[in-house]
């Protein structure tokens, strides 16, 4: 290549020739094509690079050089020449043919270069292979225009804001290349051209290796007339900037700002789906953030990205906490855009306080409720009640119990008691042992048994009470037999504990407690018979030390043991509630009725005409006479209401009494003698007679008790009533007496049968019978 030129060096004739104010530039920098290339992918000639030349101007402003030109359409690609000069002036119009390559050119695809004097663009570094093609600095221009500068932003021609870009990714570009050069080896070898790519935008890796003889073509003189070349490039080009921008704020629907929401119960967090979510130059990743916050600082109760773009949360606070924020934010990816910030209050229940101790004053006790939001969950709390204690048991007859029966801490009350035992609807006596104020205090409910025996009696608490059984004396020793709890007969109530919520809170179970029965009413028979044609009732103690039958043995008849016969049929209670009670050690007993005479007033009057009898007043003394028959017969009208007469001696009597008769003094009838009263109505023993010896005969026998205490009842201040003899009520027998606690060892009524009562009778009171039986030969 040759570049030819002439520089006159003349300024004044530059300036005539340049115009006023311009000049000739001397040595200027032209930017020249280097070369003329097939390229493949682009269909056509292309230049695969350029080169600064120097050049200097001549005396006329204007340089002649030969311009190189590579049209895209030629074939083969070859570098077309035309001469031109250049225009020196500073400021134009030195006569220049020269057209400088404008952007729209092969060399300049895809691309607007703007020429600017003085250039404005803000110049930047690209890659090395950029600064080939348009150097990242301030150099001449447009086609070697000194006065023309220009500030290249990237490696291609890009609109103005536009970016200059190159992907990840290569590929390779296979192309021809024509000429050839000498490489280091003396070898001629394809010009290379390792910057070419598809376009002249893209940057240049690396090249494939190259084969001479297998990648070039040659002419008939077998020189190379161009080479098969292949580049590995990266897609580069013009790309408007991208500038990110935020998503449009969410806008929070429900819950309500300040709303109360409960601990363990969801709430549903919900918001408006927003429609514009903004741009992300990076990746487009479109999000809702949901953030509960606690602390205020950060979203430590929720963190949540809902990749769905669910507009709703369902949270369940574990924490109770008066104040929690919670907001949503939109996130593209690139942006964040946050909704409004709204409150909750997270309730967690009331807050109740223990309760303080029981004031001995005002029997109450005080607690306080607080709770993390409003006042609901307080309303309906107390904050003052009245303290309560409860004495619980259960009363039962321990007569036949030696130990306490098992205890059921649920109830307080004793389990298992056999029946019969329980002590029911039975009133007693509590009070409080202190007397000191405020005391004493009194229960709160009525202290007495229900049907089963059990009581629940409500007290203030933090106090010793009393318990009393005088109330049960009418039937009960009132010292207890057995005591079940281990505090005798006080219950020690003590303050309500803070931890109860439910009154009554001091609650003192199975004051329990079984008594001696005292038995009233029972008699016994030692070495007779006996019979109730109607049945016979007596209450066996079971506290009998010793043998606990109806009949004893007499001892001093040879054990002598009586028959039991009824007319009806024996039932249960018989001998009383006691398992152990018997008739006798023999257990002679009979179901049998009486078909007999009877033996009473209206039989021994008609008898007793044919007998000497003595009228009597009822009243006068006895004057025995009995006129050598051994025996005399008193017969009396009417009632006799006192007698205690004791036969003496041999003293045979017989009393007939058309009416009551009322023994007021014992009677003793020594052996050898006899006494025997017969009355029309009722024979009655005074409560103070405690032995009647003799045989006695009435319609009814009566032996009362004593009532002299104003108070319906026996008195149970009786003493026992010894009968010695034979006793026939042919209407029925009363006994009554009652001993008290003696009752429980001792019957109120103890009868003896003498049999030399039986021997000693006179004739008019023995009967002979005959029994006659039809003999069948």
């Amino acid at each position: 290549m040759a570049f030819l030129g002439i520089w006159a060096g003349n300024p004044v004739l530059a300036a005539s020739v340049c115009g006023t104010g311009s000049v000739c530039e001397g040595v200027s920098t032209i930017s020249l094509i280097n070369g003329c290339v097939y390229d493949g992918g682009a269909g056509g000639c292309v230049v695969p690079g350029r080169y600064n030349m120097e050049y200097t101007c001549d005396g006329d402003c204007k340089y002649p050089f030969t311009q190189w030109e590579c049209p895209f359409n030629a074939s083969p690609c070859e570098i077309k020449t035309s001469n031109v000069y250049l225009d020196c002036c500073t400021g134009g119009g030195g006569g220049s043919t020269y057209v400088a390559p404008k952007c729209s050119d092969v060399g300049y695809p895809n691309g607007v270069l703007t020429c600017e004097s003085p250039a404005t663009n803000v110049c930047v570094t690209y890659p090395t292979e950029c600064d080939r093609y348009f150097p990242s600095k301030k150099t001449v221009s447009c086609g070697g225009d000194f006065t023309k500068l220009s500030c290249q932003k990237n490696c291609g021609c890009c609109a103005d804001g536009d970016n200059f870009s190159c992907s990840n990714t290569t590929y390779q570009h296979t192309y021809w290349i024509a000429g050839w050069v000498l490489n280091n080896r003396g070898e001629m070898v394809p010009a290379p051209n390792t910057f070419s790519c598809r376009t002249i935008n893209d940057v240049h890796v690396s090249s494939l290796p190259f084969n001479r003889t297998t990648d070039c073509v040659v002419d008939r003189w077998e020189e190379i007339v161009q080479c098969k070349h292949t580049s590995v490039c990266k897609t580069c080009g013009c790309k408007t900037p991208c500038f990110s921008s935020a998503p449009s704020k969410p806008v929070l629907t429900s819950p309500v700002n300040g709303t109360e929401v409960t601990v363990g119960s969801a709430i549903r967090l919900e918001w408006n789906a927003i429609t514009n979510w903004g741009t992300s130059c990076a990746v487009q990743n479109n999000q809702y953030e949901v953030c509960v916050s606690g602390n205020q600082a950060g979203c430590n109760l929720v963190n949540y990205l809902d990749r769905n773009q669910n507009i709703f949360y369902n949270w369940t606070p574990t924490v109770a906490d008066n104040y929690v924020t919670w907001s949503v934010r939109a996130n593209n990816g690139a942006l964040t855009n946050e909704s409004n910030i709204r409150s909750l209050c997270v309730e967690g229940g009331a807050n109740i306080s223990a309760w303080s101790a029981c004031s001995n004053v005002t029997h109450q006790r005080t607690r306080t409720c607080t709770e993390t939001c409003g006042t609901d969950d307080c309303a309906g709390v107390a904050k003052v009640e009245t303290c309560q204690g409860l004495v619980r048991g259960t009363l039962f007859d321990a007569s036949s119990i030696d130990i306490c029966p098992s205890f059921d801490p649920n109830t307080g009350y004793l389990i298992g008691l056999p029946a019969g035992t329980k002590i029911a609807s039975r009133d007693f006596g509590m009070t409080d042992a202190s007397n000191t104020a405020p005391h004493p205090w009194s229960p709160l409910s009525v202290v007495r048994t229900n049907a089963n025996g059990n009581f629940s009696i409500n007290v203030y608490p933090n106090a010793t009470y009393n318990l009393n059984f005088d109330l049960l004396s009418d039937i009960y020793v009132t010292t207890p037999k057995l005591t079940c709890s281990g505090s005798g007969t006080q219950a020690v109530v003590p303050n309500n504990p803070s931890s109860c919520l439910t009154q009554p809170c001091s609650v003192v179970n199975n004051m329990s407690f079984g008594f001696t029965r005292v038995f009233g009413g029972w008699w016994q028979l030692v070495g007779g018979n006996a019979h109730g044609e109607k049945g016979i009732r007596s209450n066996i103690p079971s506290s009998l030390p010793t043998e606990q039958s109806l009949i004893l043995p007499d001892t001093a008849a040879g054990n002598r043991v009586g028959f039991l016969s009824y007319g009806v049929t024996k039932t249960a209670d018989m001998l009383g509630s006691n398992p152990g009670a018997q008739v006798s050690g023999k257990r002679w007993e009979k179901q049998s009725s009486y078909d007999g005479l009877i033996y009473d007033w209206g039989f021994y009057n008609t008898r007793f005409n044919l007998f000497p009898v003595t009228s009597w007043n009822g009243t006068d003394p006895i004057s025995y006479v009995d006129g050598g028959r051994g025996y005399q017969i008193f017969k009396a009208d009417s009632s006799v209401s006192a007698f205690n007469y004791n036969p003496s001696g041999s003293q045979k009597i017989i009393i007939h009494v058309n009416g009551d008769f009322r023994v007021t003094g014992n009677i003793v009838v020594p052996d050898g003698a006899f006494l025997m009263i017969i009355a029309k109505g009722a024979i009655t023993f005074g409560q103070g007679v405690t032995r009647a010896d003799g045989w006695y005969v009435a319609d009814t026998i009566r032996v009362p008790c004593k009532d002299v205490d104003g108070v319906a009842g026996c008195d149970g201040t009786d003493v026992q009533f010894l009968g010695n003899g034979s006793f026939v009520g042919w209407g029925g027998l009363n006994f009554s007496r009652n001993l008290g606690a003696a009752n429980n060892d001792t019957p109120a009524e103890k009868f003896s049968y003498r049999q030399d009562l039986f021997t000693n009778a006179p004739d008019p009171v023995r009967v002979y019978t005959k029994l006659y039986k039809p003999f069948i030969p």
